[in-house]
Order: C-alpha cells, then sequence, then structure tokens
C-alpha cells in the first residue's frame, strides 16, 4: 500500500489537510461548548448569544469540508484500484504463456475486482478514517492539556491501551483476511466453470448441477466471510469497551477537578465530549487498524506473482536479424506438469521456410501441444526448438510471437466490434480491415465490409457463427503476416467449399512457413501439402511437393 500512497503523495496530502482541518474545528466546537455552559452559569447573555453563533458557523464550516473531503477522498480512491489494476494487468501481460495459463483466468477477474473492493474497503477507506481518528485524537488531547495536564495525562495512558490490546488479535484477521481472498478466487472460478458449461448442461438436463454447484460455493464463500467478521467483532468490541470505560473515568476525573475549583463547571461538558472525540476515534482505530493489516496478504500476492514471473522466465537474447527462418525440433520430449508419462518422445523434424505440413494423427496423441511448443507457450520437457538457428527459449517472447502465430481449435474473440477485434493494440486501416474480410469471405462487398467492421461481436464471439469466428480469427492472423501459422483445426467449423478456398489461399502463400492440423483433410488441397507428417509415426513422412 505505501508505494501508491507515495505514488499520489500531493492528493494524500491534501486529503490529510481537509481531514485535519474538519477535525480541528470539531474540537474548537467542544471548547465553545464549554464556553456556553460557563456563560450561562454567569448568566452573561451577549456572551452566551455569541458563542452560540460561533457554534453555528463552526458546525456549517465543518459540514462543507466534510463534503469536499468525500468527493475528493472518492476520486483518489478510483484513481489508487487504476494505478493497482494497471500494474496487476502488467505483471500478467508480461508473464509467458505457460506461467500465465497456471492459473484460471477468473482467479484474475478475483484479483482486479474482489480484491480491489476489499482493498477500498479495508484499506484505502479505513486508512482515511484512521487520519481523521488520529488527528481529532491529538487535537482533543491538545485541548484536555489546555483545560488541565491531568485530564491529558490520564487520556494518554488509556488511549495506549485501547491501541494495544486489540493487536492481540493480528494474526487471527492476518489469516481470516488471506483465506477470504482465496474463496473469492474460488467463488469467481466456480460458477464460472458451471456457467460456462450451460449449453452441456442444458443438453444432458443436468441445469441442477449448476445451481449445485453456486449454491456450494456460496456456502464455503459464506463461511469465510463469517470467520473475518467473528475476528474484526472481537476487536470492534475490544474497543468499544475500552472506549466507554476511558470516558467514564476521564469525566469522572474533570468532575474531581472541578469540586477542588482546579476546572470550571463548563469544563465537565467540554471534556465529555473531548474524551468522546479521543476514545471513539481510538476505539475504532484498533479495528480500522486491523482491517489496513488484513490488506497486506492481498498485496504481498501481488508481489508474488512478479516475483514468481521474473524467476521463471527465461531472458531474452539478442535476435538476429535478417536470418532465413526455419524451426528445427531436436530431440524434442514432453510431459504434462502434473504426470511424468511422456506425451511424446524424442522428435526431430526440420522445416524449411516455405514449406505447407500437414499434421495427421488420432485426437489426443499431442499434436496441439507440439504446435504449443514451437510458438513458445509451453517449456519443453526435453530437448530444443530452434528458430531461425538460436533456440526459442534464448529469444524474447516478443520476437517469437512476432514470427510464429498459433491459432487454437476455439478462436478466441473479446467483446466489442470486429474491427477491435481484428486490430487489437495495433493499427490498421479500414481499407487493410476490409481486404482481409473479404479474402476470408466474411464479406461480399467494400460496402458490406465498412458495416460488418462495426458489428458487436458480443460475449466469447456468440453473435457469430463458429464459422465466422474461425475465419475472423484467420483474418486476424493474416494481417499480421506471420512467417510460421501454426493452424490447428483452424477451418474445421467452415462449411467445405468455403475452407477449400481459404486452404488453398494459405497453401500458395510462397513466403508463408504452414503447419496445419486437420482431421477433416479435403482431397482437392492434400497435393498443396510440401509434406504429410504421421504423428503417431513422426519418422514416416509423405513428401508431395517440394518447396
Amino acid at each position: 500500500m505505501k508505494k501508491y500512497i507515495m505514488q499520489f503523495k500531493r492528493q494524500f496530502i491534501f486529503a490529510i489537510c481537509l481531514l485535519t482541518l474538519a477535525q480541528s474545528l470539531t474540537v474548537y466546537a467542544s471548547v465553545i461548548n464549554a464556553n456556553i455552559l460557563n456563560a450561562l452559569i454567569k448568566r452573561q447573555v451577549i456572551q452566551f448569544v455569541q458563542q452560540v453563533g460561533i457554534l453555528l458557523c463552526i458546525w456549517c464550516t465543518v459540514a462543507l469540508i466534510q463534503y469536499v473531503s468525500e468527493v475528493f477522498e472518492q476520486h483518489l480512491i478510483q484513481n489508487l484500484d487504476i494505478a493497482i489494476r494497471t500494474d496487476i494487468v502488467t505483471v500478467l501481460t508480461a508473464e509467458p504463456y505457460n506461467i500465465y495459463n497456471r492459473r484460471d483466468s477468473a482467479t484474475y477477474e478475483s484479483w482486479l475486482n474482489n480484491d480491489l473492493q476489499l482493498i477500498n474497503q479495508q484499506g484505502f477507506e479505513s486508512l482515511f478514517i484512521v487520519i481523521e481518528d488520529i488527528a481529532g485524537a491529538l487535537l482533543a488531547l491538545v485541548t484536555l492539556a489546555y483545560f488541565h495536564w491531568l485530564l491529558a495525562s490520564a487520556a494518554a495512558v488509556l488511549t495506549g491501551l485501547i491501541i494495544l490490546l486489540p493487536r492481540l488479535l493480528d494474526h487471527r484477521l492476518s489469516v481470516t483476511s488471506t483465506g477470504l481472498t482465496h474463496q473469492n478466487e474460488q467463488f469467481v472460478s466456480t460458477p464460472h466453470d458451471a456457467l460456462h458449461a450451460f449449453n452441456l448442461l442444458y443438453t444432458f438436463q443436468s441445469l441442477p448441477l449448476l445451481i449445485a454447484k453456486v449454491r456450494s460455493a456460496s456456502v464455503t464463500l459464506k463461511y469465510a466471510n463469517v470467520k473475518r467478521t467473528v475476528v474484526q467483532t472481537q476487536i470492534g468490541i475490544i474497543g468499544f469497551l475500552g472506549n466507554i470505560l476511558s470516558q467514564v473515568i476521564l469525566i469522572g476525573l474533570a468532575g474531581l477537578l472541578a469540586v477542588q475549583h482546579l476546572v470550571s463547571i463548563g469544563t465537565i461538558n467540554a471534556v465529555g465530549s473531548l474524551a468522546g472525540n479521543v476514545f471513539n476515534s481510538l476505539g475504532n482505530l484498533s479495528n480500522t487498524l486491523g482491517l489496513i493489516r488484513g490488506t497486506r496478504p492481498i498485496f504481498q500476492k501481488y508481489v508474488d506473482e512478479q516475483a514468481f514471473m521474473t524467476a521463471s522466465s527465461v531472458k531474452p537474447g539478442n535476435a538476429q536479424k535478417d536470418v532465413p527462418l526455419v524451426l528445427q525440433l531436436n530431440n524434442v520430449s514432453y510431459h504434462y506438469p502434473a504426470s511424468s508419462i511422456l506425451l511424446f518422445d524424442h522428435v526431430s523434424q526440420t522445416f524449411y521456410q516455405g514449406q505447407k505440413i500437414l499434421l495427421t494423427g488420432a485426437s489426443g496423441t499431442g499434436k496441439s501441444t507440439l504446435l504449443k511448443l514451437i510458438a513458445g507457450y509451453l517449456p519443453l520437457t526435453e530437448g530444443t526448438i530452434m528458430l531461425s538457428r538460436h533456440q526459442i527459449s534464448a529469444r524474447s517472447a516478443d520476437y517469437v510471437l512476432s514470427k510464429v502465430l498459433y491459432l487454437d481449435q476455439q478462436p478466441l474473440l473479446i467483446q466489442g466490434t470486429v474491427r477491435e477485434n481484428l486490430r487489437l493494440n495495433q493499427t490498421f486501416t479500414d481499407q487493410q480491415l476490409i481486404h482481409q474480410l473479404l479474402q476470408m469471405k466474411l464479406v461480399t462487398s467494400e460496402k458490406d465490409g465498412a458495416h460488418f467492421l462495426n458489428l458487436q461481436v458480443g460475449t466469447d464471439g456468440n453473435c457469430l457463427s463458429g464459422g465466422q469466428r474461425q475465419r475472423l480469427a484467420l483474418a486476424r492472423a493474416l494481417l499480421r503476416q506471420p512467417e510460421v501459422l501454426l493452424l490447428d483445426e483452424g477451418t474445421s467449423a467452415i462449411d467445405p467449399a468455403t475452407a477449400i478456398y481459404i486452404e488453398k489461399l494459405l497453401l500458395n502463400m510462397p513466403a508463408l512457413t504452414l503447419i496445419m492440423i486437420s482431421h477433416t483433410v479435403h482431397n482437392q488441397v492434400l497435393p498443396l501439402f510440401s509434406r504429410v507428417i504421421d504423428f503417431a509415426n513422426l519418422t514416416r513422412t509423405q513428401d508431395t511437393q517440394t518447396n
């Protein structure tokens, strides 16, 4: 949290000034209350009316300051949220594919939403309360000393006890807060998965399972919330009891001093008000400080993510320019992290620039995994993959991705327009976009293309058919002119005539190196492949054309 406070230091200083000014006037109002009571006792009518007028002006000013302060604090909190979200996403976008995908995307959604809500409520909002409470307590102590030093001394001792006692529960609060943030992650993930499977459950008449999963996750989240609330309540009760006892002791002390004529009768009224300022503030202070400390595990999680990414990432090597693109697989072996069984063992192949490779074989044998290894998405278990005569592991991810483009079996689209999905974070003219739409037969004319660019694709592209999504993904890929295109069942949802047209288009691009997986090979395009590789036996290849 300190990092973000320093990042917005000036805004925090201004917020502190507003809060301190409001507390100064509140404390001064207590002194005016004493003056009003003393004026009544002495029957000084003019003095009484003047003090009442001053009190009214003070409270009107306090109300105005509180309004400005509340609005400014909300602006500051939202700016802090933006900064934190930006830092989180910056770390995630710098992660290699395999590191990012070790968690479900719903976990990261929880970081950006649920965790931020906890940070706002427990952290930043509580921090402003602490600043306000400390300012009010210190000013009240100074004013008590103005009336009599013994009052300030007693208040200082009681203050220390109120602050220290609730710290005994700090560890429990930290544990329950950590448990809650983890349960929030799980809660987001479980309904996300269940709702994503709605069509599957609907087909098999199993929708009650969706209800059961959401309810089970909700119950687990409930207990995590209750556990944290129990600890927070215990801290609050300790502060409340300390607050009440301290006020009673301080008012009693003021009464004794008044009996001995060491302070005026009006001082008792002021001390009651000031004691309320000090001990109400400090009674809450112990609770709010505990809440702030409870955010440490959340911030630490983000720090750990960055440290894990840094430790796991391979430093990029120097990319050598202008080297003809060649892919070489040397004794490549791979098994999933959770298994010791090799998916494939000692695969060696050479792919020359411009070659068109068809990869065939039964489902589940590792064809898609091999393409992900070539694209640098996954780390090798054994062996090396060479890109332009240099190991992929020695090149930066940006360099590899600029040369090698992998298209998944299920093309991903972001919620937005077709134009936004084609461009992503890069700049292309509408003319370039429409050209690719025409090539992929998504539109029949430039006029249709201009309208199609503004079409909303919906969540996960649900406003488009499966074939349209695949063709849009292909258009997006060809816009970037990759040197190597890894196509994983990239035309499986497209009608046969259009699929053949697109495959011929790709196969007739002389500079493009294409490695394509397909279980529905069209006879019309088979002669255009340089090689057909049976994945079950990579040493057995069929050469049909030399490039």
